[in-house]
């Protein structure tokens, strides 16, 4: 029940500000989070880094996951491990 009254405190994603170019308002979100004292510009850099690296990817769809063996490959050998372990 706290974490419902809480919601409206919080600050909005940073992710998602620089994902809509707001990165005033996303700089002021980490500040926010990590505090005053925080060097916020490496976290700033690895988020673009990160909104520029899914935007070379693209999104991937159900078929391409399960069509494609760049996806497929991985998705198999994940799979293989989970049941490993539920086994064990």
């Amino acid at each position: 029940m706290t974490v419902f009254l809480a919601m409206p405190l919080m600050p909005k994603s940073p992710y998602g500000l620089l994902l809509t170019d707001q990165e005033i308002e996303a700089r002021k979100s980490l500040r926010w989070l990590r505090g005053p004292d925080y060097d916020i510009s490496l976290d700033v850099n690895r988020i673009h880094q990160s909104i520029q690296d899914k935007i070379k990817v693209g999104n991937v769809n159900l078929k391409q996951l399960f069509s494609d063996t760049v996806y497929l490959i991985p998705l198999l050998i994940m799979t293989g491990v989970n049941v490993r372990a539920l086994l064990q």
